[in-house]
């Protein structure tokens, strides 16, 4: 059964990512990507909310950590994946604290699997979700955490972002000097790694 379940979450990750590129390709085929995911977003969630809980996969917490058939593993990777997948028609299609959800299932993704790269990146989305839903001073701390993951990491592209996400949230709070310094540092290190 489990097995199933995999096979479906696999599936409609790949829908997922199909709507993407279509909307990716522009003109007309982003109305066609968001039209994909509407048609298959039942079968998307599910298959997200699959690979995000090892309850539903039958697995207890402690058995999902010592899964000698590599389910939770995949499951984990899956989870992970559907953000990357779906990155802008989820922005699109799921209503804020939908995204929240999706992101903290992500996050907790990546931290199991170690990898900071992606860690940074759900915590940016995190921020511009924040922003979406007017928290700006919540999104702030996300970018902040975004910025040091990346400079940790040696992702200048990632420290660029979250840099300018920075400066859009302040800017939306008043505080224009320490925007513009913020979108200063972005420029800087946009022109440093010759970012077009």
């Amino acid at each position: 059964m489990a097995q199933a379940q995999l096979r479906h979450a696999e599936h409609y990750k790949g829908v997922l990512s199909a709507a993407t590129e279509l909307y990716l390709q522009g003109n007309e085929n982003v109305l066609r990507g968001l039209a994909l995911f509407d048609l298959e977003r039942a079968h998307i969630e599910a298959g997200q909310k699959w690979a995000a809980s090892p309850d539903l996969r039958g697995l207890g917490q402690s058995e999902a950590l010592h899964d000698p058939t590599g389910l939770s593993e995949a499951a984990v990777h899956l989870c992970n994946d559907y953000l990357n997948a779906g990155a802008y028609v989820l922005a699109l299609r799921l209503h804020p604290p939908e995204r929240i959800r999706w992101l903290e299932d992500g996050l907790k993704a990546t931290r199991q699997l170690k990898n900071r790269s992606m860690e940074g990146n759900h915590l940016g989305n995190f921020g511009l979700t924040y922003v979406a839903l007017g928290e700006t001073r919540k999104a702030i701390e996300f970018c902040e955490q975004y910025r040091n993951i990346a400079h940790e990491i040696g992702d200048w592209r990632g420290e660029g972002n979250a840099l300018w996400n920075m400066a859009l949230a302040l800017d939306s709070l008043g505080r224009r000097a320490e925007a513009i310094a913020h979108a200063q540092d972005s420029l800087k290190i946009r022109e440093a790694i010759e970012d077009p």
